[in-house]
């Protein structure tokens, strides 16, 4: 198991290097229903047990922060999932007042829960607030009531904008921001797309995420689409509606940031670029990866994905890892590579020499950065290389060619 191969840990010098901030993700398995495009951890159980839930996810956090590197605070905070604002909001307060107890929590701490706009979960945000959330990301999807039914949701375009409402009262309109998805069958038109994202950004929200829908392995959709069964957009269109949304976000001041998250500078998403920069986060919950450091060493981590399985491991005393690696420095540039690039911010000469020991020409194939430079795709300066927003919109082809 996880914790007594690193037993060999305990004994060792802990680094003096400087503490560095961690984000903490916790993820909640359960859902009231399965939407057909999602391939998260995610099920559809008839009673939830949250007493335990909530005892587990204590006992692992302290397990992890015993064999951590001491942190100097918790910048962020994230409840993903799944659904989350299915939990009680007594376990979210018990969670958050037992981890203030063992690690500070950064002054502008952003504390981050998921949530559907159903009327049952809308009735229970100000509980939330009250038990420490800062932050709500709503699963909009869509304001069309016949593509929330497409898209498997249990909500309606009222019920979405009622919640909107109400946690602009309870929040702040600052404090929220909520998903939709584009591209998402084939009667979506460039008009149709423009007029709901315009409706969307006119409630004023500083910060939105849209997703060109993926069809992914082992969903129902994809299993419609290898049937027959699912007609996707073709390619030229889906790249016609990513236009638009970057243009229309821009109309009112939303910058892309990264390239499925726009918000007004200042209002980006701190727990998601903490991922982004390759930052330290600790994953508690079924499925939960995270990237920790233990002497110094960038590990990965990945929890069991049955709830069952890993509330059973975690209440014998071990970690429940599916698996743990301590990773090197090609896989980590690798990974510094493929999540810095989705940022307009790009990856640092810093971040390569911090995390791996190694200078960024050392690390990428600068040869080939080159040749995408000259294509007008990269841009490279003493402040590293980024994706214009040309590369962005092939990021996938170009990450091959620059990693060793």
């Amino acid at each position: 198991m996880f914790a007594r191969r690193l037993q060999r840990y305990n004994h060792l010098t802990r680094p003096l290097s400087q503490s560095k901030d961690v984000s903490v993700y916790f993820h909640w398995p359960y859902c009231a229903s399965i939407c057909p495009y999602c391939d998260f951890n995610r099920y559809q159980v008839d009673t939830i047990d949250h007493p335990q839930m909530q005892l587990s996810y204590l006992k692992e956090i302290e397990k992890y922060l015993n064999i951590t590197d001491p942190y100097a605070s918790i910048k962020s905070i994230y409840f993903g999932g799944g659904t989350p604002s299915l939990s009680k909001p007594s376990m979210i307060k018990n969670i958050l007042d037992s981890l203030q107890k063992k690690i500070p929590f950064a002054d502008d701490i952003e504390i981050t829960m998921e949530a559907n706009p159903t009327s049952i979960e809308t009735e229970t945000l100000a509980q939330f607030k009250e038990a420490g959330i800062n932050r709500l990301s709503m699963g909009i999807q869509s304001f069309n009531d016949d593509d929330l039914k497409y898209l498997g949701r249990n909500h309606t375009s009222s019920e979405a904008i009622d919640c909107i409402h109400i946690a602009s009262d309870i929040f702040g309109i600052e404090r929220i921001t909520f998903d939709l998805i584009y591209s998402r069958n084939p009667s979506q038109t460039k008009d149709s797309w423009r007029e709901e994202l315009q409706r969307a950004l006119d409630f004023g929200t500083r910060h939105i995420s849209l997703y060109n829908l993926t069809i992914e392995e082992g969903t129902p959709f994809a299993t419609r689409l290898k049937q027959g069964k699912l007609i996707v957009l073709e390619d030229d269109i889906q790249e016609e509606l990513y236009d638009i949304t970057i243009q229309e976000c821009e109309k009112k001041g939303l910058i892309q940031y990264e390239i499925s998250n726009y918000a007004i500078p200042g209002f980006e998403s701190q727990h998601n670029l903490n991922y982004w920069k390759s930052g330290d986060t600790i994953a508690v919950g079924p499925g939960a990866e995270g990237r920790i450091s233990i002497n110094g060493e960038r590990v990965a981590t990945k929890q069991f994905k049955n709830p069952n399985r890993w509330m059973k491991h975690v209440q014998t005393g071990d970690l429940a890892n599916e698996y743990y690696e301590i990773l090197d420095s090609s896989t980590i540039a690798q990974e510094i590579l493929l999540m810095g690039l989705r940022t307009i911010q790009g990856v640092t000469p810093h971040t390569f020499q911090s995390l791996c020991n190694q200078t960024m020409q050392d690390a990428v194939n600068m040869k080939n950065v080159q040749r995408f430079v000259d294509m007008g795709l990269l841009e490279v300066d003493g402040k590293g290389i980024r994706a214009n927003k040309y590369g962005r919109k092939v990021l996938d082809s170009i990450l091959p060619d620059i990693i060793y």
